[in-house]
């Protein structure tokens, strides 16, 4: 089997920007291309960072004047490889936090980008994909939705982590539109006015796949439609969930392993690395890189067993606890996002300890925390929750010192969605949030 250069199967079409221009100049640039990410250059360096649309949100979230220099952002380092590289060196070289390379020529000028998607199905080998259904490999996400009537500020705010780069819009019982990190450029770099419902800016109607496509037509969609992920849905065109490029080709990793065995040496080779990265990514999809904890995709898997558990034997219900770091953004504009990166983990690891080896307890998202509670009602939920806050109120930060954290609690319910649980926690922490914070709040 021949494999093809770097070069040949890089994306050629790159949009940089310089690290001195502004956060607003990235944003025309991205919504001018129709890119959702955009690399950025330091004159006279051989360094390239990356800024998505995952990003934007996170910047809006933290109300991050958009009339910054990049230079003053924390951004994502991109690694480079030459571009007569093999395919063997792409796998070794490409990083876990992304799937970017910067391919450079023997003048070290960049001539294209490389993702792990390319490289993947550069390698493919067998017909496994065009047998595979979308059903084989969909993920059990919980879907984020809303209603047309929420203000656009809100429905962004739901996309500001990377497991949840859509929302979905339903009237009634019926899904109506979509929402997209792509739409939030759009949106940022025409100024809209996000105070307004998200029916005025949602994409309506939603193009779907159904569960039994393969996943070679998946693939071929996603890209002949320039999307992130496909919308899955049932033969009654209930929305099961969504998939993106990147899920559809990890999850058929081992056996594309399989596939390249009988290649010789070098497929030999490569094959150790796909599974070694696959392995990765399994470990990646479960855990946040920063703080070790569960991530909200591993979260979201433990909180639907507890509700299967229940569904089965009707035992005891489960809590879940909020928590947020109160005046969190004040510690990364004063002491920088090192260290507010070393109160994440710090909070992180004594938390964790603090709690039963069956509970779970994960990163939210930015400053936020969840923590599911099997067989514990709101009552022991509230003493958990309530020695966690004067732990954490006790503990001395280094260059910090006293921080502390607002909590909410919620009790499941009987009937109760995954959504609706979450929601009630989520709202008694706003309520200790806007009592005074540093306190615990039942819902």
């Amino acid at each position: 089997m021949e494999f093809p250069r770097l070069i040949d199967i890089a994306t050629k079409t790159v949009i940089t920007i310089d690290e001195n221009q502004q956060l607003n100049e990235a944003v025309a640039s991205m919504h001018k291309h129709n890119h959702r990410d955009i690399i950025v250059t330091r004159e006279g360096h051989q360094y390239y960072g990356l800024i998505t649309a995952n990003d934007l949100i996170r910047f809006k979230k933290e109300r991050v004047e958009f009339e910054i220099q990049i230079k003053e952002l924390k951004i994502d380092h991109v690694s480079v490889i030459q571009d007569n590289a093999s395919l063997v060196d792409a796998f070794h070289e490409l990083p876990t936090s992304h799937d970017y390379l910067c391919v450079i020529d023997k003048e070290n000028s960049l001539c294209g980008i490389i993702t792990l998607s390319d490289v993947i199905s550069s390698m493919d080998p067998t017909e496994l994909i065009k047998i595979q259904k979308i059903k084989d490999v969909l993920p059990e996400n919980i879907i984020k939705q809303t209603t047309g009537d929420t203000p656009a500020c809100d429905a962004l705010q739901m996309m500001s982590h990377d497991i949840h780069d859509s929302v979905i819009i339903y009237d009634d019982a019926k899904a109506v539109g979509i929402i997209t990190t792509k739409d939030t450029i759009r949106l940022l770099h025409n100024g809209a006015d996000l105070r307004h419902p998200i029916q005025e800016y949602m994409s309506s109607p939603i193009q779907t796949m159904d569960e039994d496509t393969s996943i070679q037509e998946a693939l071929n969609f996603i890209k002949e439609a320039d999307y992130k992920r496909v919308v899955v849905t049932n033969k009654t065109e209930k929305v099961l969930g969504y998939i993106s490029k990147k899920e559809l080709l990890a999850k058929v990793y081992s056996r594309w392993a399989e596939g390249l065995k009988s290649h010789g040496k070098e497929l030999e080779e490569v094959n150790k690395i796909l599974e070694a990265r696959a392995s990765k990514f399994e470990e990646m999809s479960q855990v946040d890189t920063l703080t070790g904890l569960a991530n909200r995709s591993s979260f979201e898997e433990k909180m639907m067993d507890e509700f299967e558990r229940i569904e089965r034997y009707g035992s005891q219900p489960f809590s879940l606890i909020f928590f947020d770091i109160d005046h969190f953004k004040k510690v990364n504009d004063t002491y920088g996002h090192l260290v507010g990166d070393h109160v994440l983990t710090s909070i992180s690891t004594q938390c964790k300890t603090m709690l039963r080896t069956n509970d779970m307890l994960a990163r939210w998202g930015g400053e936020e925390f969840v923590a599911i509670l099997p067989m514990v009602d709101i009552e022991g939920a509230q003493l958990v929750a309530e020695k966690l806050r004067q732990h954490i109120e006790g503990y001395i930060f280094e260059q910090v010192g006293h921080l502390s954290c607002s909590f909410g609690v919620s009790q499941y319910q009987t009937g109760d969605t995954a959504t609706a649980l979450l929601h009630r926690a989520d709202s008694a922490m706003y309520e200790a949030k806007q009592s005074g914070r540093n306190r615990v709040v039942l819902a």
